[in-house]
């Protein structure tokens, strides 16, 4: 999670909370750019209103970069136009908890080794 306020993060954490993920918090594009060179991630979600690259710059590098994480912009505030055809979806915050909370399963359950899913 790419967030300046650390309290979203931490309802990230508290939503996700006997998940199977380990979240990781950074504050700045910059540090979100270390963290990810040092443990690519399943998804990255970025706030909107960053300092210097804003969230959705960032996604978008992220998609180009690591193709296979998913990406999902979060906002409190209502965004400018996005570009046509962005494929990046939106959340905002506040948000439903249930429907976060069932994001974060979702991802969990990518997360888990092909082996320890359910048989189709």
């Amino acid at each position: 999670m790419v967030d300046a306020d650390p309290s979203v993060f931490a309802l990230f954490q508290e939503v996700a909370k006997g998940l199977d993920l380990k979240l990781r918090h950074a504050a700045t594009p910059e540090e979100a750019w270390r963290l990810m060179d040092a443990h690519e991630p399943l998804a990255v979600f970025a706030d909107y209103r960053q300092r210097g690259e804003d969230g959705l710059s960032l996604l978008q590098h992220v998609g180009q970069k690591l193709p296979l994480v998913k990406r999902i912009l979060h906002t409190g505030e209502p965004l400018p136009s996005l570009p046509p055809g962005h494929d990046i979806p939106v959340l905002g915050i506040p948000c439903d908890i249930t429907g976060l909370r069932d994001l974060l399963q979702t991802l969990a359950d990518l997360a888990r080794p092909r082996s320890e899913a359910a048989p189709a």
